[in-house]
């Protein structure tokens, strides 16, 4: 079973440009790309956002537990109770909404997953396409925090060593 993973860097723009069909397409954030099955938010500001402009993502979502107490209040439950899938774990340090996407993908048995949009593989940088949407939610471009994503995303690939995990630009 193949998957693709939209990230939000600017490489994201190559998986418009590819030809290859897959069986899921999970998100990040806001979507970026209007076909997406799923979603993945772990940020309270990406969920007042979303709230704010309900056009802004339109797939359902997998929420992390923080994000989740945030749709939790009173007036926004109606709301998000129906477009959630799941309420995930996320890591203390330097999980990012990719890195929990991806082990969602895996553990819902995915075999090849193709990341798009994930520029901090390649790069020194954590360039978004969500910067644009949520301005407050701008982690730095340090070194201890790309240097974090990597080591996150070489553990899920040492971790799962049977899955085809392609980094896509």
């Amino acid at each position: 079973m193949q998957a693709a993973l939209l990230c939000n860097g600017p490489s994201r723009e190559g998986f418009l440009s590819s030809d290859k069909k897959y069986d899921y397409i999970m998100a990040c954030n806001a979507p970026w790309y209007n076909g997406a099955n799923a979603t993945v938010v772990i940020d309270d500001i990406m969920v007042r956002k979303w709230y704010e402009n309900p056009e802004l993502i339109e797939c359902n979502a997998h929420f992390s537990k923080k994000a989740w107490i945030c749709a939790g209040e009173p007036q926004w439950r109606g709301f998000f109770e129906k477009r959630m899938i799941s309420i995930i774990d996320v890591s203390p340090d330097f999980d990012s909404s990719g890195h929990v996407a991806c082990r969602i993908l895996l553990k819902q048995g995915y075999t090849e997953i193709d990341i798009w949009g994930c520029d901090s593989w390649f790069d020194n940088t954590i360039a978004s396409y969500t910067h644009n949407i949520t301005p407050n939610l701008n982690p730095d471009d340090s070194p201890k925090h790309i240097k974090g994503w990597r080591d996150h995303w070489i553990k899920i690939v040492e971790r799962y060593p049977n899955a085809k995990i392609n980094f896509k630009r």
